[in-house]
């Protein structure tokens, strides 16, 4: 277990790190090039698409921290991570059709 909250919160702090530089700092270059492509306003898209990113990895380090109370079960930890996960997905998918028209 130990191994897992080390590798989540290491995969939190990227999340974290990486979606705070895009989003405050404007480093769109963390972005791959393919998905900036097409899009007219690069300020916008990295601002909505950091907060996303930070969001992520938000999610992740709160599923570790819980892994650490022993009266949370881990399915519900797990349902809480998934639930957070696929929120997020849908909102890079809607910020990926409203800046550049496509989804992907």
């Amino acid at each position: 277990m130990l191994e897992y909250n080390s590798l989540s919160m290491i995969l939190a702090a990227a999340f974290i790190i990486s979606g705070w530089l895009i989003w405050k700092r404007g480093k769109t270059t963390l972005i791959h090039k393919y998905n900036i492509h097409g899009v007219k306003d690069i300020k916008g898209y990295g601002t909505e698409m950091g907060k996303s990113l930070f969001a992520l990895g938000i999610i992740i380090l709160i599923s570790s921290i819980m892994s650490f109370i022993p009266m949370i079960p881990d399915a519900f930890r797990i349902g809480i991570s998934i639930l957070g996960i696929l929120i997020v997905a849908i909102f890079v998918f809607r910020i990926q059709k409203k800046y550049s028209g496509r989804y992907i």
